[in-house]
């Protein structure tokens, strides 16, 4: 009734499902597991969208029982995806994040990456040292706590350059996997 041509109604109709996707966006991720992590992830994608970064993760948790305490995590995940903002802040175009969260059984796997230029396997090792930091003085105490954290729960860590689609992106995994000696 509000449109005089079938041409007219297609446009308003395409709009009005921009406006639907874009405000369910991040629906699947609302639906379950552990409502701390998932609000905590809720916030942090919120945050990196009013940057321009492009989101997209893949979360398929419960309870998220797999030997280190929520918090632990929170803070681990906190560390990994404010420093993965800050690098895609400084970037014109393909501001890409993805996080994934992956809970089976007592094993889980977290990965968070971002585009990124090639980093050498060398600056890669200097990132989890104390103090050491590209942005700048008084900073580098992030992927050293996660290192920590780490070590102190037993759990793998894992920084290398992924190239997905002709891109480098940058990827730091974390999980408990027992891996054989």
């Amino acid at each position: 009734y509000m449109c005089d041509t079938y041409e007219e109604l297609v446009c308003k109709q395409g709009e009005y499902c921009e406006v639907v996707i874009k405000e369910n966006r991040f629906n699947k991720l609302l639906k379950g597991g552990n409502p701390l992590v998932i609000g905590f992830l809720y916030g942090k994608f919120l945050e990196a969208e009013k940057f321009g970064i492009e989101i997209s993760y893949t979360v398929n948790i419960k309870n998220l029982d797999v030997g280190i305490p929520t918090y632990k995590l929170v803070e681990v995940l906190g560390n990994l995806i404010k420093n993965a903002v800050e690098e895609l802040k400084k970037l014109h175009k393909d501001k890409m994040l993805y996080v994934e969260i992956i809970e089976t059984g007592e094993a889980f796997k977290v990965e968070v990456r971002n585009k990124s230029n090639y980093i050498s396997q060398n600056e890669l090792e200097k990132f989890f040292k104390k103090g050491y930091s590209q942005k700048g003085e008084e900073r580098g105490l992030g992927l050293y706590n996660v290192k920590t954290i780490c070590m102190e729960y037993s759990l793998n860590i894992l920084c290398e350059n992924k190239y997905i689609e002709d891109e480098n992106w940058l990827s730091f995994v974390i999980d408990n996997k027992k891996r054989n000696q």
